[in-house]
């Protein structure tokens, strides 16, 4: 294995993406410019950067492991975030947009004339994003200890690479980076396909989703349909795609990047999709370990481009984690009051992402802790959220007990074992809770 190889390929990515950063950065004259850049974004920044934020370690490594089990079903994860994003763009991307609004909090706080209801969305959302963000570093860092080895020096440097560039450029920092990472993961997995000679994926896709093939495994209802159902619920709710949405130069605008995002995400899914295919249908070759896409890329392709593909699942990890950072210090900062003074809103991502780094260094588990992450916003804020936009006079009282029966339904599915789609368990009793606080005589 040459460690030099790889190190000197994630070095010159790493020094490339600070210096779009900082490039990208200009003088800033208040806070609101340092988290939403004047709401100046056009359209191709917009959609690229929304892609770039989907397009992390669940769905790169995520599709290939899961198209390996199931088929053509294992695209459930990428398809909710396309059909999210695609919700978004036709119906409350507009709305939102036209309310002038710089976070989910605030929506709520002007729907449900409740200052305090939009702190407790806020609250709910920082821990969400805490989580997101943790789990893209805990990912970073299981990758390169299976791959390359434990070198917990150099990638604590790379973190620490990714805050600072956050810190001294924002937004328009943030998406500069996202638009350079998206480039190179997307270059990288188009050579990928070609270099490995994938068979086409459409009558693989015909014969696995029409009829039993019996080389893939018997569909896992309740887990694909969580893979299918929490990050669609998240993608309408999270303040990381959120703050997108309000820099755009206006509805429409976002309305379109929104839709062009959902097709590259989709478009990209497939390409992680063939691998698992091919993976599963090579007699000549068994899965080693949990990083089936990086363990056969090893075996087919020469240790160059093996640890180029490593270095664009790294890019396309830190293109999601800075996303999540960058909101987390929006959220706290406008839902809270915090002064916008330039200092303190770099200060705060300072404090944010030493913080995510932190507890990712505690944990192991990727996937507890991203679903955790998920299923929190998804379980209490998603009914409100979705009422608020519905109803003209949406009422503060089912707001409440929406959430209030939400949280009961997410902290019960933590105890009991209720299969299957226990996540739409916890969604069905906030929806009761609204319900019948909503139709309650005042």
């Amino acid at each position: 294995m040459n460690i030099a190889l790889f190190w000197s390929i994630f070095v010159v990515l790493s020094i490339a993406y600070f210096a779009i950063a900082i490039g990208a950065a200009r003088p800033f004259d208040v806070g609101e410019d340092f988290f939403f850049a004047h709401r100046r974004f056009g359209f191709m920044s917009m959609a690229l950067s929304l892609a770039a934020t989907q397009i992390g370690a669940g769905l790169v490594l995520g599709s290939s492991q899961e198209s390996y089990r199931f088929g053509i079903l294992g695209m459930c994860y990428s398809l909710a975030i396309g059909c999210g994003l695609l919700i978004m763009s036709l119906f409350l991307v507009k709305k939102l947009r036209k309310e002038n609004i710089k976070t989910i909090g605030e929506f709520f706080e002007i729907k449900y004339k409740s200052s305090g209801l939009r702190k407790v969305v806020s609250i709910l959302s920082i821990i969400s994003l805490t989580g997101i963000l943790s789990s893209q570093i805990i990912a970073s860092r299981l990758i390169i200890k299976a791959t390359i080895g434990p070198q917990s020096g150099v990638l604590i440097a790379f973190w620490l690479m990714v805050i600072t560039y956050t810190m001294i450029g924002g937004f328009r920092a943030v998406v500069a980076t996202n638009i350079m990472q998206l480039a190179v993961v997307l270059s990288v997995f188009t050579a990928a396909v070609f270099l490995l000679k994938l068979k086409p994926v459409l009558p693989m896709t015909i014969k696995s989703f029409l009829a039993y093939d019996a080389r893939f495994d018997t569909a896992d209802w309740s887990h694909l349909g969580a893979l299918f159902f929490l990050p669609l619920g998240y993608c309408l709710v999270g303040q990381d795609l959120a703050q997108r949405f309000f820099c755009a130069r206006g509805p429409r605008t976002a309305s379109l990047a929104a839709l062009v995002a959902a097709l590259v995400v989709v478009i990209f899914a497939l390409m992680p999709v063939l691998i698992g295919f091919d993976v599963r249908l090579s007699s000549n070759y068994t899965p080693m370990s949990d990083y089936l896409l990086l363990d056969y890329v090893k075996t087919r392709l020469d240790p160059f481009f093996y640890y180029l593909l490593v270095c664009a699942v790294i890019a396309a990890i830190s293109s999601t984690a800075d996303a999540a950072l960058c909101a987390l210090g929006s959220s706290i900062t406008e839902d809270f009051s915090l002064s916008t003074i330039l200092p303190y809103s770099r200060a705060l991502i300072l404090f944010v992402g030493l913080s995510a780094l932190i507890i990712a260094y505690q944990f192991d588990d990727i996937l507890s802790v991203l679903s955790l992450s998920y299923e929190l916003s998804v379980s209490v804020v998603l009914v409100p959220f979705l009422c608020a936009v519905l109803l003209k006079q949406p009422k503060l009282t089912a707001a409440v007990f929406s959430m209030l029966f939400g949280l009961a339904g997410f902290l019960i599915i933590r105890f009991l074992p209720i299969y299957p789609l226990k996540e739409l368990f916890a969604c069905g009793l906030s929806l009761i809770g609204y319900i019948f606080a909503h139709l309650r005589r005042t």
